[in-house]
């Protein structure tokens, strides 16, 4: 809880945020139905 100079409170619950994933996908996972004329950057 947050009591503010002008007499205002807040009081904040904490949430559990679920994990997730940060791995990135391979090349070879990316779906192959991706318009022509796309290019990825190789660097």
């Amino acid at each position: 809880t947050v009591i503010w100079e002008s007499g205002t409170t807040d009081t904040f619950t904490k949430v559990e945020v679920p994990e997730v994933s940060t791995e990135i996908p391979e090349i070879g996972d990316l779906p192959s139905d991706l318009p022509s004329g796309l290019e990825f950057p190789t660097e």
